[in-house]
């Protein structure tokens, strides 16, 4: 993701400017512009460099979800997941074949709904070893 802010003072408006890369969703470069429009007309207060980013991750997230991928943040907790208990890549893949019922060659095709049932697999593979252990 790339996103420059260029900063700017209540006294200086119109130099703001929040440039974001042509590869990132129409609906957030429409929303940035419409920000920095606003921020440029005296409409609205400046927002921080971190609420924008997060605001472009958010964006990029929900962009993956209604494409059907799984989010960023799934694929993390995935693979912590898969190495909190000790699954090594063919391990994964069989995993995956086994739960969805279909070829999988790589966790990179998985969709979102394959992802979280994963998820949902793998923690409560954790949730019952965690019992196991306590008795």
């Amino acid at each position: 993701m790339t996103v420059t802010i260029i900063e700017a003072d209540a006294d200086h408006r119109e130099s703001y400017t929040i440039e974001v890369s042509p590869d990132e969703p129409d609906e957030l470069r429409q929303a940035f512009a419409t920000i920095q429009d606003q921020v440029r007309k005296g409409l609205r207060g400046i927002p921080s460099s971190q609420l924008l980013l997060s605001w472009a991750e958010r964006a990029k997230e929900e962009q993956r979800r209604n494409l059907g991928q799984p989010t960023e943040k799934m694929r993390r907790a995935l693979f912590a997941r898969a190495k909190e208990i000790e699954l090594e890549r063919q391990d994964r893949i069989d995993l995956a074949e086994m739960l969805l019922e279909r070829d999988v060659a790589t966790w990179s095709d998985l969709t979102f709904d394959d992802a979280s049932k994963l998820l949902t697999a793998m923690d409560g593979y954790v949730l019952i070893r965690h019992l196991r252990t306590r008795t």
